[in-house]
């Protein structure tokens, strides 16, 4: 990968963090980086099956408070292009995310630390009515701020791994008990992804529609995930209207009762 191509990769991730790129879907959904990333490294297919597989694994992440414990953005943008360069397989790719996962929480909350230095910048502005100023301090300084926070690490990572002759020294340095290692833990964390999203529903109820789903996958290993997809969804459907038509006579027994 070009020198050009880690610092838009770079320039891709800051769009992530700022206010700048957030209403675009392009920048922040890991699916669209996999497919467009894929398609500059010639394996489009692979570049979304990581994606996907990071997406699994993170889809249990919730920003409590604003302060996100790790950033999948991140683990996608460095995750895709390396196993892509080198040839890594699904496990080993979403082992190898989730560090960096972890390395763009510490971005994102140091950019939080140093935003309160512009707030009160900001907050200057207000008590003299200089409004336009307020703009900038609320907007444009700490995306300016951010852009060498996001670009160059990321950057850099990706020019030492993935650079030429230096993506075989990187794999030939990675001793087969690690590769073995990280490829265990990436079959692993999906599953503590789905499991990380039950807990966050929170409801009993659905426990056993979980349980439901595992063992239809396992006595259909054939069927497709769209298929299963798809069946969920109608399933869901079903639960969702006949849950209505029962709150719809309880409001009319209540009312006939009154």
């Amino acid at each position: 990968m070009s020198l050009l191509g880690c610092i838009g990769i770079g320039i891709w991730y800051w769009l992530t963090t700022s206010d700048y790129g957030k209403c675009l879907m392009v920048a922040t959904d890991t699916y669209w980086m996999g497919l467009i990333i894929g398609l500059f490294c010639g394996n489009p297919a692979k570049g979304f099956q990581v994606a996907a597989t990071i997406e699994l694994a993170f889809m249990g992440v919730v920003a409590v408070g604003g302060t996100l414990p790790s950033d999948k953005k991140l683990a996608a943008l460095i995750a895709i292009p390396l196993t892509l360069k080198l040839n890594l397989d699904l496990g080993t790719a979403l082992a190898v995310a989730i560090p960096f996962g972890m390395l763009g929480s510490v971005i994102n909350n140091t950019g939080y630390v140093i935003n309160t230095v512009t707030h009160e910048f900001m907050v200057k502005c207000v008590e003299k009515h200089k409004y336009n100023q307020m703009y900038f301090w609320a907007y444009g300084a700490p995306g300016l701020i951010k852009l060498p926070m996001s670009v160059i690490p990321v950057a850099a990572i990706l020019y030492l791994t993935c650079h030429g002759t230096n993506a075989e020294v990187v794999l030939n340095f990675i001793p087969v008990w690690l590769n073995r290692s990280l490829t265990i833990l990436g079959q692993i964390l999906p599953a503590v992804g789905i499991i990380s999203c039950v807990r966050v529903v929170g409801s009993k109820k659905l426990v056993p529609w979980f349980i439901l789903g595992y063992f239809i996958c396992v006595i259909l290993p054939d069927m497709s995930t769209l298929m299963f997809a798809v069946v969920a969804c109608l399933v869901a459907v079903i639960i969702v209207s006949n849950m209505s038509e029962d709150a719809i006579s309880g409001a009319h027994k209540v009312k006939d009762n009154k």
